[in-house]
């Protein structure tokens, strides 16, 4: 196998698409309203959607604001990375990260540390996702993983959350503003910085 087929088709991390670690369980009555919530392994409230669940909504406003290029780029956006090397060497440090949505995903699976290997492996990976799902299957991956703040880890969690209704049911403008968190959940968090956070939206 050539150097490209084995960084497209080696193998994943094991495990690194089980959803049991990112999901919180939730107990309900008859009529749908919450009881009890247990919190996911990353002590974060998540539910998670499939592909074919998301609304266009959601996925018009998170490409448009995190990755516009998504269903152009094959996992990596050399654009984006070329920017973003010039503002780390002029920096000196790792501070832009030039990140696609795919990456993006890795990343919060990964956990991983901030460091020159970490982002290689993360490139790796995101490359082998891209050669295995589909650019749906990848955006619902990214959606059901990304912070919102307030322990909301999915965009699922943070409708019901912010919200009260499920993703498929947000308006263009409340898309909008979930769409804006994941870059900065804790300085956008709604309860303390609502200004900021319409701000953000209006950016979307």
């Amino acid at each position: 196998m050539s150097l490209a087929g084995w960084l497209r088709c080696g193998p994943l991390p094991a495990g690194f698409l089980d959803e049991g670690p990112h999901k919180s369980v939730r107990v309900t009555d008859r009529a749908g309203r919450l009881l009890y919530e247990s919190l996911s392994e990353r002590e974060a409230r998540s539910a998670w959607l499939k592909a074919e669940e998301l609304p266009q909504t959601l996925v018009n406003a998170t490409v448009a604001v995190e990755d516009h290029r998504f269903f152009s780029h094959a996992g990596l956006d050399p654009i984006a990375i070329a920017r973003a090397v010039l503002v780390d060497l002029r920096a000196m440090k790792l501070k832009e990260g030039g990140s696609t949505l795919t990456q993006q995903a890795v990343k919060r699976l990964m956990a991983r540390r901030r460091t020159v290997g970490g982002k290689v492996r993360e490139m790796v990976i995101a490359l082998r996702l891209e050669h295995r799902l589909s650019k749906l299957e990848i955006l619902a991956l990214y959606l059901n993983v990304a912070p919102y703040g307030n322990q909301y880890e999915g965009a699922q969690a943070a409708s019901m959350g912010y919200f009260g209704c499920p993703a498929s049911n947000l308006t263009p403008a409340q898309a909008a503003f979930l769409a804006g968190l994941p870059q900065r959940p804790s300085s956008l968090d709604p309860y303390r910085n609502l200004k900021g956070a319409l701000a953000r939206q209006r950016e979307v």
